[in-house]
C-alpha cells in the first residue's frame, strides 16, 4: 500500500500530464501481477499443492469469456501475460518454497445476525515498534 501511494505521489504526479495515464496503467498491471504472486504464496503456505492459482485464473477467464490481451490503456494484464507470469513465478516457488508459518492459535465465531465469520486470536498478536 505504501509503495503504491509513494509511486502515485512521487512518480506519477511529477510526470508530464500526457505520461501520467500511461504510468498509472502500467503500475496497475504490475500490482495485479504482484497480487497473483502473493496469492500463489498464500496458497502454498496454506498447504495447497500444485499450481492452484493458475487453474483458478484459467477458470476465471474462461467462465467470464475474458480472453483479453494486454493493452496499454488497461489496468489489468491480459490472459496470456497473467498465465505466463504466474507460471514463471511458480517455477521459482517450486525451487525455493516459502517458509512454513505456524497457524495463529484462536477460534472462529459466527454471527447469524450480521452473517459475519470472525477469527479471534487466543493470544495478542505481536506489535511492532
Amino acid at each position: 500500500m505504501f509503495q503504491a501511494s509513494y509511486y502515485v505521489n512521487n512518480t506519477i504526479r511529477s510526470a508530464p500530464e500526457k505520461k501520467q495515464d500511461e504510468l498509472t496503467y502500467s503500475k496497475s498491471c504490475q500490482q495485479e501481477l504482484e497480487a497473483d504472486r502473493d496469492s500463489a504464496v498464500m496458497m502454498a503456505r496454506a498447504g495447497y499443492k500444485g499450481r492452484i492459482c493458475i487453474g483458478d485464473l484459467v477458470f476465471l477467464h474462461k467462465s467470464s469469456g475474458d480472453g483479453s490481451a494486454t493493452e496499454p490503456d488497461s489496468t489489468h494484464p491480459g490472459y496470456d501475460e497473467r498465465i505466463k507470469e504466474l507460471a514463471a513465478f511458480y517455477a521459482k516457488l517450486e525451487k525455493d518454497p516459502p517458509a512454513k508459518v505456524s497457524p495463529t492459535p484462536g477460534h472462529f465465531t459466527y454471527s447469524p445476525a450480521d452473517n459475519l465469520l470472525s477469527f479471534v486470536p487466543s493470544k495478542p498478536l505481536p506489535t511492532h515498534p
